[in-house]
């Protein structure tokens, strides 16, 4: 389910989308979470810029559907560091320490960089700016790694 709402801060009228998204991951050197797990993860994306038409930043219904193909993206996939992973033919090869895997391309997103909540919210930021339309001129976004913990990243033009 997606929830919309509408903010204005002092200089730059905005407004947030919040959606819910699944993925999994693993940080090989990290103590807890070096086998591979899953979260239900909770965006909330904030978009900041000029209005036009309507004095609207965005229409609603086009915010849901730039939010929706965003976080599609990375919905119940396997996030995993470019470094982890080998293509061969239409699978992803991923291998770390005493663990392999081999997944269709299409159930797998390669970032750069470990699979953390904050180059996760990096990187859905940047694909959501490139996408937004030119009057919006920064992408906020806080990506909840379960229920009350998570990570933020903002990007402008």
């Amino acid at each position: 389910m997606v929830r919309v709402r509408k903010i204005k801060s002092s200089d730059n009228p905005g407004i947030f989308i919040e959606a819910d998204f699944d993925y999994s991951h693993f940080i090989p050197e990290h103590r807890k979470c070096f086998p591979l797990h899953g979260h239900t993860s909770k965006i909330i994306v904030y978009l900041y810029g000029k209005l036009v038409n309507l004095d609207m930043v965005l229409d609603f219904a086009e915010a849901k559907k730039l939010i929706k193909d965003a976080i599609s993206i990375i919905d119940h996939k396997l996030v995993t560091n470019k470094k982890y992973a080998q293509k061969s033919n239409d699978i992803i090869i991923i291998s770390y320490g005493r663990f392999r895997f081999e997944l269709p391309e299409d159930n797998v997103f390669i970032i750069d960089g470990e699979a953390t909540s904050e180059n996760i919210a990096k990187t859905l930021a940047n694909y959501i700016l490139s996408k937004a339309p030119e009057n919006i001129n920064e992408v906020h976004v806080q990506v909840y790694e379960g229920a009350n913990k998570g990570a933020i990243a903002t990007v402008s033009r």
